[in-house]
């Protein structure tokens, strides 16, 4: 029998918390680093970074170029601040020197002082960390003041984050929105290509919608499109997908890795959890339901001749295909390929 540890929740939370707010280590976002920029001259520090926590590990998000060679937040008392919520500051590794961080290097020179400071997620978990480094002793008085300062430029990077969270959620269901699922799409279609793995896209529409509209009102279509949004969210669990709102009552999947078989799988998964949800549908007495198109770039040539929108395309035709097949299925465009 699996045991879920207090490590484990924590963790679970905090890769929700990163997901609700779009980031991950492929993240390049230039207000981050324009604020890491600032608060490195605001304390007079010879390095800074921004990280996020990914599998028990601190992956920097943004940094200076000085800090490259650093990595104390990824040392015990580094870490600790994620599980305290108290920042980390050692003034002088002279004075209290500590065998995972001495002898680190910045600018040629022994590292000699650093802070790391706990960022919070806009639903207050802690998921990162802020850390200044310099290859100067710091007396207290400096130590305590710059840690101060350090705290605004905190709350500006969670300030951005909240925009951010903003920024690319749909409000009615709080998916990711399609702006987002492009950006993403772009970044794992260049992963897959290096990788050389598969890559699969669906498109997921609900069935007779416009009749679940006319029949039950827009307020209670809004509520159907929020309890789908549910069920894809709980379904679609694994890191590197994404979901989002497509558009009205569309749905897109981004799978990395996944073959065409699999990708099915995960449709059809989709399927008969919406289909045990039992929302129903007064324009046909029966449930609420969803048609499924996928398409899969299954091969480094088909990476480098087609494009996301050809991809996406194909795979709006499996949909158009399985709306034609009676509607409540899934179908593949390699499939219907073959079959024609």
């Amino acid at each position: 029998m699996n045991v879920v540890t207090a490590d484990d929740r924590r963790e679970a939370l905090r890769t929700l918390a990163l997901k609700k707010v779009g980031l991950n280590t492929a993240t390049r976002d230039f207000n981050l680093f324009r604020i890491v920029s600032l608060a490195q001259r605001a304390v007079g520090a010879d390095a800074a970074r921004f990280s996020i926590v990914q599998d028990g590990v601190m992956c920097s998000i943004c940094e200076t170029p000085e800090a490259k060679d650093c990595h104390v937040e990824n040392t015990r008392d580094g870490l600790h601040v994620l599980d305290t919520g108290k920042p980390y500051v050692n003034q002088s590794l002279t004075a209290k020197p500590e065998a995972e961080v001495s002898g680190q290097m910045l600018l040629g020179q022994p590292l000699e002082a650093y802070c790391v400071v706990p960022v919070f997620s806009p639903d207050r978990q802690p998921i990162g960390a802020l850390s200044l480094f310099s290859n100067k002793q710091h007396d207290a008085e400096s130590a305590e003041s710059s840690l101060e300062l350090l705290n605004i430029y905190v709350r500006l990077i969670e300030d951005s984050l909240l925009l951010r969270s903003m920024s690319v959620r749909d409000v009615l269901t709080n998916l990711f929105n399609r702006r987002y699922f492009e950006e993403q799409a772009r970044i794992e279609w260049r992963r897959a290509m290096r990788m050389q793995v598969p890559l699969s896209f669906a498109l997921l529409d609900v069935d007779h919608f416009k009749l679940f509209n006319d029949s039950a009102g827009h307020m209670a279509g809004d509520a159907a499109l929020a309890a789908v949004a549910d069920v894809l969210t709980q379904t679609c669990s694994r890191a590197g997908d994404v979901v989002s709102r497509f558009g009205g009552e569309e749905f897109s999947l981004m799978l990395p890795m996944t073959s065409g078989k699999s990708a099915l799988v995960v449709t059809e998964k989709i399927r008969s959890a919406l289909n045990d949800a039992g929302i129903a549908h007064p324009g046909t007495k029966g449930r609420l339901t969803l048609s499924c198109g996928i398409s899969t770039a299954r091969t480094i040539e088909e990476l480098e001749s087609g494009s996301i929108d050809s991809f996406l395309e194909n795979a709006d035709r499996a949909l158009y295909a399985a709306k034609g097949a009676g509607r409540n299925c899934s179908r593949h465009f390699q499939d219907i390929i073959e079959e024609n």
